[in-house]
Formats: C-alpha cells, sequence, structure tokens
C-alpha cells in the first residue's frame, strides 16, 4: 500500500509541475535573479537621485556680518565719480 502512495505523489508532483512551467527555475536562478533586480533597480534609483541633485539651484550664502568699512558706498561712488573726472570725462 505504501508503494501506492507513493505513486499517488509522483502523479501528483508530475501534474503540479505541468501546471506551473515558470517554477521549474532552480533555488540559485532564483537568488541571482532577484540579486540582479535589486542591483538594476538601486542604479536606476541612483541615476534618477544623481540628475534630481545636479538640476538644483546651488544655496547662495548671505553676509551676516556688519562690515568692516564704513561708508563703503560712498567711497566706491566717489572713486568712480573721479575716475570719469580725471581719466574720462567723457563718460560724464
Amino acid at each position: 500500500m505504501d508503494h501506492r502512495l507513493g505513486r499517488v505523489s509522483q502523479v501528483e508532483d508530475e501534474e503540479e509541475e505541468e501546471e506551473h512551467p515558470c517554477c521549474n527555475i532552480s533555488r540559485k536562478a532564483k537568488i541571482w535573479g532577484i540579486v540582479l533586480f535589486v542591483l538594476v533597480l538601486s542604479a536606476i534609483l541612483g541615476v534618477v537621485f544623481g540628475v534630481l541633485k545636479l538640476h538644483q539651484a546651488p544655496q547662495l550664502k548671505k553676509w551676516q556680518g556688519a562690515g568692516t568699512t564704513l561708508h563703503f558706498r560712498e567711497i566706491v561712488l566717489g572713486r568712480c565719480y573721479a575716475y570719469t573726472q580725471l581719466r574720462k570725462p567723457e563718460l560724464r
């Protein structure tokens, strides 16, 4: 009787294999497939995030100090006036 049960289980195994032909992939092949999928996915995500990071505008730093020279604006305007009057009077 054990012989009959063994035969029945073999028939069931054969039927399952015929119903699911895609499942005949070895365990090692499935693991390599998953590893390959993860690598491809991480490469795609890396490229997407890299492109997004490159297209961000750089953050400009703002001066937080008080400055070093009093009346800096007047000094610059005075030098420009002196240059236009002495060196290039035609630029008035």
